[in-house]
């Protein structure tokens, strides 16, 4: 399990506790490591595979604040599914270097 979703699982334990500068300081480095997967990690896989991910990017990216407000109930929900996108995305980068150290 990466540091960012240990960070987030204990957010989401911590969410009634956080503020919303803490929410977006969050939100923020979720976003810059969905840029690290896509630009590093999975920079070398085919790029129209990952348009929706990078329309994501973009969309997050743009909307940090208004995720910061949303009640504890959805920002709870933002972030199982960030985690989840996340831990998707390491298992993509894994299985792409092991496939690639295969050839």
């Amino acid at each position: 399990m990466t540091k960012l979703i240990t960070d987030i699982k204990l957010a989401q334990f911590e969410l009634p506790y956080l503020d919303r500068v803490d929410r977006r300081n969050l939100v923020g480095r979720i976003v810059d490591e969905l840029r690290f997967y896509r630009s590093r990690k999975l920079g070398e896989l085919a790029l129209d595979r990952y348009l929706r991910l990078d329309a994501l990017i973009k969309c997050v990216s743009l909307m940090i604040a208004d995720i910061a407000e949303m009640d504890d109930a959805e920002f709870q929900s933002v972030l199982n599914e960030f985690a989840k996108l996340v831990a998707l995305l390491e298992n993509l980068a894994s299985a792409g270097k092991k496939a690639a150290t295969l050839h």
